[in-house]
């Protein structure tokens, strides 16, 4: 089966770059793991419209056995500067592996020792004689949860990532190194019964020092940027989640009659299944801030806020240009009651995606008034000294 693979450069930085906190809330990359079949007839065999057909998306399952191979490594993870908000913000570039849905990141100490039953992870950073022998030391040894016990020079600094590049945006000043590894959404796993539930592989990615960084935000700017990237993360989280049952609605909708329900809302509701899957697994990402109105937050005419509502009003409309995702994911969802009798596995599919999507709104509202928050902390900031 076709797999459409990310489109993500390996970046290393080696100077300052503009950044804005628009390109740190609005950095969708579009990963799709889903490919596409025509349902070409209803359920009892009859022809459908060919406009108005809703079709068939097959995700691809991936076992929990071929986690740990060598092939679900973070590649190219390299950690540098960026200029954001006046002040260096650490910032990481990688490749995720062909078929992983996102990353977390572990932010250590740079002389933090993390130890395994078999062997240091500094066996591997320093050079093992092979891939091969990288790929055993990983798989017997725990190093991910090795660095997580030791709180006092490690932290989990993302617990689900999507984008193509990492902003650390509460780390104080200290020299550092960032370990990474490469995730499946539970939707997508099979035998996971034999790998205890977990999702993600002991492949560690080990990023090259930070040294010496300093931190020039002060404490409220950095409290509320901090907040930014969490919820980011949350919103990150959500929109995958919706995306997969987004998936199997559209799905449990081709095997029905579509005949039973008015041609012109199967002609909406496929606009509306078309958008949210055309966006993937990056649609929270693409709901981080609006795709209108960005440069209007800079210039002082509107805040996030204002944007996030441009974003989910209009919940009734889906006809009109421009739809933005937030109102498609609101009308589609909570019109479950519209679509034909015999869809009740759909109806009740879209049910679960309508209480998803009430938290999606409201954790991206949350997102947006921090956004607002770290602006202002940005502003009123005076004369900058060195972070804790």
């Amino acid at each position: 089966m076709k797999h459409h693979i990310r489109n993500i450069r390996n970046i290393q930085i080696t100077s300052l770059a503009k950044f804005s906190l628009t390109a740190l809330l609005y950095a969708a990359c579009s990963s799709p793991v889903a490919t596409q079949k025509q349902a070409t007839t209803s359920a009892d065999g009859s022809p459908k419209l060919g406009d108005d057909t809703v079709t068939l998306q097959n995700v691809e399952k991936v076992s929990a056995l071929s986690l740990d191979n060598s092939n679900f490594r973070v590649n190219g993870l390299r950690t540098g500067l960026q200029d954001f908000m006046t002040g260096a913000t650490p910032v990481l570039n990688y490749m995720l592996p062909e078929k992983a849905d996102y990353l977390e990141i572990i932010r250590c100490k740079s002389d933090a020792i993390i130890r395994g039953p078999t062997a240091d992870l500094s066996d591997v950073d320093l050079g093992s004689p092979s891939t091969d022998d990288e790929t055993r030391i990983f798989k017997q040894n725990n190093f991910w949860d090795a660095a997580l016990s030791q709180i006092n020079n490690c932290v989990l600094v993302s617990g689900g990532f999507s984008s193509k590049s990492f902003q650390d945006l509460n780390v104080r000043s200290g020299s550092y190194r960032y370990l990474a590894r490469a995730c499946i959404s539970t939707e997508r796993l099979t035998d996971i019964e034999y790998t205890s539930k977990r999702n993600c592989s002991r492949q560690i990615a080990i990023s090259n020092i930070l040294a010496d960084y300093k931190n020039l935000r002060d404490e409220s700017t950095t409290t509320a940027l901090q907040r930014v990237q969490d919820l980011r993360d949350k919103v990150d989280g959500l929109g995958r989640e919706i995306f997969y049952l987004t998936v199997a609605t559209n799905n449990a909708l081709a095997v029905c009659d579509n005949q039973e329900s008015d041609r012109q809302a199967r002609v909406k509701r496929k606009e509306a299944l078309s958008k949210i899957l055309g966006i993937g697994l990056s649609l929270g990402l693409e709901l981080s801030l609006p795709t209108s109105g960005i440069a209007a937050v800079h210039s002082g005419a509107k805040t996030w806020t204002q944007l996030w509502s441009e974003t989910w009003d209009n919940r009734d409309s889906i006809a009109g240009q421009g739809l933005q995702i937030g109102q498609a994911l609101q009308w589609l969802f909570s019109s479950a009651s519209d679509f034909p009798r015999s869809c009740t596995t759909a109806k009740e599919l879209a049910m679960q995606a309508d209480t998803k999507t009430d938290e999606l709104k409201n954790t991206h509202k949350e997102l947006a008034a921090a956004a607002d928050e770290a602006e202002v902390a940005h502003k009123n900031q005076g004369t900058f000294g060195e972070g804790k």
